[in-house]
């Protein structure tokens, strides 16, 4: 038996096998977004920052995450199974998928109101601003907004206060619509497969017609995270595809995804090359097989991801 024949069989035994792969690109793609974030406002800047697009352009790679969410979220929760999810399955994948984000942003949100309202203060007993300044209408509806994740399907007001949450709220629509697609496979699978082709088609059609870049943060939002989102769940139930795949195959695939991905962050090509070639690092990685999995399984790489 293969190594990638060995995956695939723990796979279907046990379902939740560790793919350390996915991780490494998981901590490779936070580290890129952290760095997106950390450019602004900045005054000096690091000779390769501007000798390439990498960091301003890494914004893509939220959409690699929506991507990697679809595919870890369907493999986690056995999206593959013909009986769809029943009310307590529904409970619990809600309630984790709470537990999971939602803590941590309340913390770090009211972190920054709690800021602010020092700020504010300080500054109205020194008689530099008074009060309302920090303190609009439309500061108190986007932490509203914020407070209820909304955010992202909102004006770009709403994103005021923390502004790179606005990704946790899409993925939020994602997870209110992954229980229906479930349900959806019980009753028809090629249904469902139209269903999660035709999203990715209209949405990224309608970014190349109009001309737009990727870098959506409200309004499309959440359409932008349920498109990579599906192409993800995609990826996952066609992963046994990777089984009938030789080796040397799979090798080039691999290569093919990283060079392309690398060459539209770095380059400045279209944002949505980037997208495909997203999707197959994600496909052809789950397995753990091939050079490119060997390197993103490296201890380095699955603790950044971890």
């Amino acid at each position: 038996m293969t190594a990638i024949d060995n995956a695939v069989a723990k796979d279907a035994i046990h379902g939740h096998r560790k793919i350390k792969s996915h991780l490494g690109i998981r901590g490779i793609a936070a580290s890129l977004v952290v760095m997106y974030h950390l450019s602004f406002g900045i005054g000096y800047h690091f000779w390769f920052e501007n000798r390439n697009y990498l960091f301003g352009r890494s914004y893509l790679c939220v959409d690699l995450f929506f991507i990697l969410s679809g595919f870890i979220i369907s493999y986690a929760n056995r999206a593959d199974k013909l009986t769809g999810m029943n009310s307590s399955e529904a409970k619990a994948f809600f309630k984790n998928r709470f537990a999971r984000i939602y803590p941590l942003h309340f913390v770090c949100l009211y972190a920054l109101v709690g800021f602010t309202l020092i700020i504010s203060v300080m500054d109205n007993f020194r008689g530099l601003h008074d009060f309302g300044y920090y303190w609009p209408p439309e500061q108190i509806s986007a932490l509203l907004a914020q407070t209820l994740l909304l955010q992202s399907a909102g004006p770009a007001s709403w994103a005021s206060w923390n502004i790179p949450s606005w990704s946790i709220s899409a993925e939020l629509f994602a997870y209110l619509a992954f229980v229906p697609m479930i349900c959806l496979r019980a009753r028809s699978t090629r249904l469902q497969m139209i269903v999660l082709i035709v999203c990715p088609l209209l949405f990224y059609g309608y970014v190349l017609l109009a001309g737009r870049t990727l870098d959506i943060v409200s309004g499309l939002a959440p359409i932008r995270c349920l498109a990579g989102f599906a192409l993800g769940m995609i990826a996952f139930y066609k992963r046994n595809w990777i089984n009938y795949i030789e080796p040397w195959v799979l090798n080039l695939l691999q290569a093919i995804g990283l060079i392309v991905a690398t060459c539209d962050l770095c380059f400045g090509w279209n944002d949505l090359i980037a997208i495909p070639a997203f999707a197959l690092m994600v496909f052809t990685t789950w397995s753990d097989a091939g050079f490119l999995s060997a390197i993103l399984s490296r201890k380095p790489f699955e603790y950044l991801g971890t």
